[in-house]
Parts: C-alpha cells; sequence; structure tokens
C-alpha cells in the first residue's frame, strides 16, 4: 500500500502533515479502511480523473446496481461477501472505462505498478487493483448519504463487505467493523 500520495500529474506529494489536510471524504474512508488505503483510494480516484462522472443521476443508478449486488448477496446460499464482491467490481470496472479517458487511465495503471509491484517482478491486476480502491470510494459515498436514511442497514453491509477488500485490520472480528452514529 502506498506511503506517499501523488498528484494528477503522478508525482509524489509531500506527506508531512498529511493528517491535517485530509478532505472529509479521505477522512471518512480513513476511518473505515485504513489510512494507507484511504490514500490509496483517493490517489486513484485523482489520478483516473472520475470524480466529475459522480453527478447526481449517475451516483443514484451507481448506488442502486451496489444496492443490487448487496441484495444478491443477501439471498446467496453461501458467502455473500464473495458474492458481492464479485459482481460489484466488473460495475465498477465499467464505471472506470467510462469515466475516465485512455491517457489518465495509462497513468493510474502506471502508478499501481509502481505501488504494488512484488518481488517476483509479476505486475499485480492494475485494473482491478484500480476497480477495488474505486468500489471503496463509492461505497464510503453511498455510506455518506445513506446513513442516516432507510436504506442505512444495506448501506452498512456494503461497507461492512467493502472493508475486507482493505487488508488494514482496524477492529477485532468481534468489534464492530465502524462506529455508527
Amino acid at each position: 500500500m502506498p506511503d506517499e500520495s501523488i498528484d494528477n500529474n503522478g508525482e509524489k506529494m509531500e506527506n508531512k502533515g498529511r493528517e491535517v489536510r485530509q478532505g472529509p471524504t479521505e477522512m471518512l474512508i480513513s476511518g473505515i479502511v485504513g489510512g494507507s488505503t484511504a490514500r490509496a483510494t483517493v490517489d486513484a480516484i485523482r489520478l483516473l480523473n472520475i470524480e466529475p462522472f459522480f453527478n447526481e443521476d449517475n451516483l443514484r443508478s451507481i448506488f442502486k446496481k451496489l444496492e443490487e449486488c448487496d441484495d444478491y448477496a443477501e439471498s446467496a446460499d453461501f458467502n455473500g461477501e464473495m458474492m458481492f464482491i464479485a459482481l460489484s467490481l466488473p460495475i465498477v470496472n465499467g464505471i472506470i472505462h467510462i469515466a475516465s479517458n485512455r491517457n489518465d487511465l495509462r497513468r493510474a495503471t502506471q502508478w499501481v505498478v509502481q505501488e504494488w509491484k512484488d518481488g517476483a517482478n509479476k505486475d499485480p491486476d492494475r485494473v482491478s487493483i484500480l476497480s477495488a480502491l474505486t468500489l471503496i470510494y463509492l461505497a464510503v459515498k453511498g455510506w455518506q448519504r445513506f446513513r442516516e436514511s432507510s436504506k442505512r442497514e444495506i448501506w452498512k453491509r456494503i461497507i461492512t463487505r467493502v472493508q475486507k477488500l482493505s487488508s488494514e485490520r482496524l477492529h477485532d472480528d468481534d468489534d464492530a467493523q465502524f462506529e455508527i452514529k
């Protein structure tokens, strides 16, 4: 997981005092999946340059699709978490390809290779990592919108499932996955 944030041009930004400069979305992401995953999530969205795509109409459609994935996961005979991830990642992958242009996608995939390349000289699955980070971002956006609504339980499940995409352990299995206020 990257320790430094990057700007739109793929240049590393000064990390000193970063926690103080976190925006509200990054702070919420950090509280759900941990600081380095939150930084990577925000960096991925910035590099892909897909934030403008997330207007009200598109978010409404995206949230509806994620809720459908949750519904399928809830009715699965076993391993609903895996079912949710398996159904939602292709949707998010499509969003990335629609919302991002070729240059931004190339820059973002190069960043993934730079940050996640393992010791065996094998490149990571770039689009899968970008899709997972974008799913985290969208789940947090949905949680922000619906945590005080009648859809609260749906989005609580979605957030809990998405937390499994982060390698950072924030809580014991017996603890609540995040504090719900």
